[in-house]
Order: C-alpha cells, then structure tokens, then sequence
C-alpha cells in the first residue's frame, strides 16, 4: 500500500459527524487532515499554507459557501484538486463542480471506499 502520510488534505466541513467519519477514513490510510469549519477558513488555509495537496469542500457552510469558497481558492492556487462532498445529489451541483474547474464530485452518504478512491486518484 502506497505511504500517503506526507499528502496533506483540507477538509471543509462544518458538520462534526461528517468530519469525524471523514477524518477516521483518512487518518486510518495514512494522510494527514487539516480541517476548515467555513468557507472564509478554508480560503485563509489555503492563504497561509502552500502544503495543501487536495480539498474535500462541503458546499453548505457558514460565513462563505462552499462554491464562493472555491472561487477564491482557485484564484489563489487554480491547480489545486478540489473535491466537492454535498449532502445535495442535485444534478445541477455536479455540472457546476466541473465548471469551476473541482476534480470531483461525491453525494453524501458515501461509503470509505468511495472517499478513499476519490482522494487516491487525484494524489498519484
């Protein structure tokens, strides 16, 4: 199994149970989680730390949403992978992921492997 404890992953989520079941999975294969409650902190993150390999973004979230969020990351970082993960499965969610240039979308609930997946794919 590939050693990714030195890949560092943003998780934008401001659900602590959602956070926990996404952080147990990560942790336990070896990454190592940073996590950002808003979307203002999530942009501040990326600001301020240039080790920042991959971002889980929740699109629901207090103080800046998770779209607006990404606009500002990507202007900071456009190469940046960006993961949404939404308890929205609306169709509408998904176009608009690609078109503001994420790597993936992800419809909560989702089992481990689906994250693991997601995430192993876009840090090669």
């Amino acid at each position: 199994m590939k050693n990714f404890s030195y890949k560092n992953i943003l998780v934008v989520e401001d659900e602590d149970v959602n956070f926990i079941f996404i952080n147990l999975i990560l942790t336990n294969n070896h990454f190592n989680v940073l996590r950002a409650c808003t979307g203002k902190e999530a942009v501040m993150y990326v600001k301020n730390n240039t080790n920042i390999d991959l971002i889980l973004m929740d699109i629901e979230l207090p103080e800046l949403n998770g779209w607006d969020a990404i606009l500002q990351i990507k202007k900071i970082d456009e190469k940046l992978p960006i993961i949404v993960q939404t308890a929205f499965n609306i169709k509408e969610y998904e176009v608009r992921c690609y078109e503001m240039g994420c790597q993936a979308f992800i419809a909560k609930p989702y089992k481990a492997s689906d994250i693991l997946d997601i995430v192993k794919k876009y840090l090669k």
